[in-house]
């Protein structure tokens, strides 16, 4: 009986120590396999790496920084980094504070520094991070990234963005004077004229050039970093004023209300649109209040995604004029001007005379 159980014993005590000895194996087999992906990873990894102990002595450098510094691995594993003649004062204040720091806790930090690497003066990132074990900080692992020509390549982008952006600036200034030239040349050639009909169709005109030198103004001088696009309220209540001013003489009593949203308008969209409004306005001003008394709305918003502006008047309106609009060439000039922005245009006369832009940009 007693030889049975030390038997049984012993078959178990053999059984234990061939799984433990497979155990130590397959261990074996995996630490060898990570032991080697972390070899591949490190000595192939693009970056310049360096495994420091907690005081500061190299454990391990890969390919990348024995090529850059023209050393051999035996020159610099088992030294201290301080030690190196290629770090100066600075490197090394800066490499005692990174240690002090993981001692501290920090597990991960990256910081760039100008350096001598090689035989160049460069701009490296540091990445370093801790590897804590159970007796606290086995080591210290710090990738080293050269910088240098993205650094150069970010300062000539940023240098040729200004270029530009001072370009598209004396552009759009040179545009709005040229606009100026042309409506000065017009005004010169109406002091000439006596035929009432040609002083208005030159009247017309040059409402229109001011539209579109407004655009360029507002671009010219918004003072933001941008110069396609525009505040709608600004640009639009300017042309507001523009025209009453203009037609000033016949409208005293005409009381002009503006609900303009404060919306950013790409260039594209915001030349046909002040033309189109420009339209509207200009015939309500000169067409729709005989007796030079009356009510114009002006609303421009965004409603379900789409942009809707309409100018309205209590007057006599288009209808006063010419009992039609189709054989206009203000009419004509919208209805183009609504297909650019790919937007329906709307005349209604009920109490009055409506026109309805609505687009999406």
């Amino acid at each position: 009986m007693g030889n049975d159980v030390v038997s049984k014993l012993m078959e178990e005590v053999s059984r234990l120590r061939r799984e433990n000895s497979e155990l130590r194996m397959k261990l074996s087999e995996r630490l060898s396999e990570s032991q080697g992906k972390y070899r591949m990873l490190f000595e192939h990894t693009g970056y310049g790496a360096v495994i420091l102990s907690s005081s500061g002595i190299i454990q391990d450098v890969n390919p990348v920084v024995l090529k850059e510094l023209g050393e051999k691995k035996e020159n610099l594993v088992g030294k201290s980094i301080f030690e190196l003649p290629y770090c100066t004062k600075t490197q090394r204040n800066f490499l005692k504070i990174l240690l002090y720091s993981h001692l501290k806790g920090e597990r991960k930090m990256v910081h760039r520094i100008t350096c001598r690497w090689g035989n160049k003066t460069r701009i490296l990132e540091f990445t370093s991070a801790s590897v804590e074990s159970d007796k606290g900080i086995c080591c210290i692992i710090i990738l080293l990234r050269d910088i240098t020509r993205r650094r150069e390549i970010s300062r000539k982008l940023k240098k040729a963005i200004q270029e530009n952006k001072a370009l598209l600036r004396e552009l759009h200034h040179r545009a709005k004077n040229n606009l100026q030239v042309i409506y000065s040349l017009l005004n010169l050639q109406e002091d000439y004229i006596k035929n009432r009909k040609v002083k208005e169709i030159l009247r017309e005109i040059k409402s229109r050039i001011i539209t579109i030198g407004f655009l360029h103004e507002k671009l010219y001088s918004s003072g933001t970093e941008r110069f396609s696009t525009v505040r709608a309220r600004d640009y639009l209540e300017n042309l507001v004023h523009h025209l009453v001013n203009l037609y000033s003489e016949k409208n005293k009593n005409v009381r002009i209300v503006t609900e303009i949203e404060d919306l950013e308008l790409h260039m594209q969209t915001a030349i046909p649109l002040g033309l189109v409004m420009n339209e509207a306005l200009s015939n309500a001003l000169k067409y729709a209040f005989p007796s030079g008394k009356g009510n114009i709305k002006v609303h421009f918003g965004k409603k379900d995604g789409e942009f809707i502006l309409s100018v309205e008047d209590d007057g006599v309106g288009l209808k006063g004029k010419t009992g039609s609009t189709r054989d206009t060439l203000g009419f004509t000039l919208m209805k183009i001007l609504a297909r650019q922005l790919g937007g329906t245009l709307e005349i209604k006369r009920a109490r009055g005379t409506s026109v309805i832009l609505k687009f999406k940009e």
